[in-house]
């Protein structure tokens, strides 16, 4: 069963590093019908195997073999991709227009337009230049923010098994515009990060994670937004979702494909032929379980275990109790102001934003006060409107 195991993930390693397994001459891109040849210098890896298994091969991507007499390909659909073709639209709101209806498209612009209004907003798109500190704070940012998004749900991100991996290769591929980072600031602070890979006419959506202190303002739709409007600017008519079937993809996404799977064998030697067989058919039973959703019961059940038997690492919740706080008693004897961008009232700041976000009260025009009287009440007052926060618990929820 060693064939089985991803040793040959061509969408990785071809996004990745433009790594091209050297028994493929060349990558057809269908979408824009143009080549990429592969590197003469590339060493013909496996080429004393006679059965070699290729894993993530999407659709619009067609790997050719090299001319060779002695091999042949079987191929499975393995996994559903998702993306955005943006080939017959004129713009963002062209797209909108076909992809949601009125009131959909109306909220989403509500989001961009409460962010906007709440904080001093930036967004940058870094792609042919970046420089090393910048790249280095980023991605460290990005890290921080997966690991603090998903220790909160209990889960562990894939992308941070590779982490070193993205750390060390990234940072060329975005001076050579084969990657980027995209960035939502919050006046100097990330708040949301998209890591991408481009090739030709394709931007391939690879890691995003955003602050999820400011959870309520629908950072995930705003970056999509976002990364549409410089694809319809840069004349990119690809957006790739990759695989993973989301809510949020099936929502934005208006075309599906799927990955590919391909056994290349020596069909000149019989043995290898049966054997080769017996992977497709293999493959072929795992594609149909993924369709049956028999492998989310697996996993399910498998990280049930694991979180049973894994070490524990604790998380702090926080709760509040909120009451409007008249303008009239408002008594500046009793208070004084704090920063929240001090690490010490970092546990203050979703209270904050969700303040700003229901109230559309911008930063400019907030002011937090820490109470004399009590260790555990903050006031927040707004251009519109006063609130008392009280700490009522902080409690130490364990996650595996």
């Amino acid at each position: 069963m060693d064939f089985l195991k991803v040793k040959n993930n061509f969408n990785f390693d071809f996004y990745t590093s433009r790594r091209i397994y050297g028994f493929y001459h060349n990558i057809y891109n269908r979408t824009s019908e143009r080549d990429y040849i592969n590197r003469p210098e590339e060493k013909l890896e496996n080429k004393k195997k006679d059965i070699i298994v290729v894993n993530n091969i999407p659709a619009y991507l067609d790997a050719r073999l090299k001319n060779n007499n002695s091999h042949k390909v079987y191929k499975v659909n393995y996994l559903d991709g998702f993306l955005v073709n943006l080939e017959k639209f004129k713009g963002l709101e062209d797209y909108m227009k076909i992809q949601f209806g009125a009131k959909s498209r109306s909220r989403l612009r509500g989001f961009v337009k409460r962010l906007e209004i709440c904080f001093n907003i930036q967004y940058k798109m870094y792609y042919g230049e970046i420089s090393k500190k910048e790249f280095h704070f980023l991605m460290d940012t990005l890290k921080k923010m997966i690991s603090r998004r998903f220790l909160q749900r209990g889960q562990t991100h894939e992308s941070l098994k590779d982490w070193n991996y993205y750390l060390n290769s990234t940072y060329d591929m975005i001076l050579e515009k084969k990657a980027s980072l995209f960035v939502i600031y919050d006046c100097n602070k990330p708040i949301d990060i998209c890591l991408n890979y481009h090739h030709q006419n394709i931007l391939l959506g690879k890691i995003k994670s955003y602050d999820i202190d400011y959870s309520k303002f629908r950072l995930g739709s705003i970056d999509i937004i976002k990364l549409l409007e410089w694809c319809f600017n840069n004349h990119y008519t690809i957006l790739d979702f990759s695989y993973g079937d989301l809510n949020y993809k099936r929502t934005w996404c208006n075309s599906m494909y799927v990955y590919e799977h391909q056994i290349i064998y020596n069909y000149k030697k019989v043995v290898k032929q049966i054997f080769a067989y017996c992977i497709f058919q293999i493959l072929k039973l795992k594609a149909f379980s993924k369709k049956k959703k028999v492998d989310i019961l697996y996993h399910n059940i498998r990280s049930k275990i694991k979180s049973m038997t894994a070490k524990k690492q604790v998380h702090l919740n926080y709760s509040f109790k909120i009451e409007n706080y008249s303008c009239n008693v408002l008594n500046k004897a009793n208070i004084y102001p704090i920063d929240i961008n001090k690490n010490e009232f970092a546990f203050l700041r979703k209270s904050i934003y969700d303040f700003q976000y229901l109230n559309f009260e911008s930063t400019e025009n907030l002011t937090v006060y820490k109470t004399r009287d009590s260790s555990t009440s903050y006031v927040i007052k707004g251009e519109n409107k006063i609130i008392l926060l009280t700490l009522i618990s902080k409690e130490t929820q364990q996650e595996s």
